[in-house]
């Protein structure tokens, strides 16, 4: 989410997902609130990774070559892999992890498995 400017302001921030205000009681408080003129909110704005574009694939000795180019330099990334892509990703098996080189680009060579198999890359 990204504030709207307002009053000449620039924007406060980008990729926010939610703020929380706690006005819980701390200490000797009595009722539960508290009056502020400003709040002050500080943070960074960290930006996402650019997903790399994959390569068609190719067969060699018997593995998959999996390539690719233009991701974020020294990104982490993993290969997920299933044979029901209707599975929720959270029972696909790990494949493979790595970190993009320093211009964005990876290469793994992955056994080619029988039954057929779905492989997703997934950025961290």
């Amino acid at each position: 989410m990204a504030i709207a400017p307002q009053f000449g302001q620039s924007v406060l921030a980008s990729n926010v997902a939610a703020l929380k205000f706690d006005f819980t009681p701390q200490g000797n408080r009595d009722f539960g609130w508290s009056g502020y003129s400003e709040i002050v909110l500080q943070g960074a704005d960290l930006a996402l990774p650019r997903l790399p574009a994959v390569n068609p694939i190719t067969v060699s000795g018997g593995n998959l070559i999996l390539t690719g180019t233009g991701g974020s330099p020294n990104s982490g990334y993993t290969w997920l892999t299933t044979t029901n892509v209707r599975a929720p990703i959270a029972s696909w098996t790990t494949n493979f992890t790595g970190v993009l080189d320093g211009s964005g680009a990876f290469s793994n060579a992955i056994p080619a498995t029988n039954p057929a198999s779905f492989f997703r890359l997934r950025m961290p």
